[in-house]
């Protein structure tokens, strides 16, 4: 094998293996953006729904008027 043929091979796998590095490092940076971004707006989603349904619940007092004997009551209606 010629000095020529073994630079080339040497600056060939110098640069695959500088590109694979980039990649490497752009993929996982994009899946950590969406990962997180995913999961930012299920935190989002899930805090909204639980806001719904606690503000769905209707709490009666029995008739001593005595709050802490209230039971909670579904509200039924939508």
């Amino acid at each position: 094998m010629s000095t020529f043929a073994k630079t080339e091979l040497k600056l060939t796998l110098m640069c695959m293996t500088v590109f694979a590095f980039v990649l490497a490092v752009f993929a996982a940076s994009v899946l950590y953006i969406f990962s997180n971004q995913i999961e930012t707006e299920s935190r989002a989603d899930l805090r909204q729904l639980a806001d719904a349904v606690i503000a769905s619940i209707d709490y009666d007092e029995d008739e001593d008027k005595n709050p802490a004997s209230a039971k909670p009551r579904r509200n039924r209606s939508r």
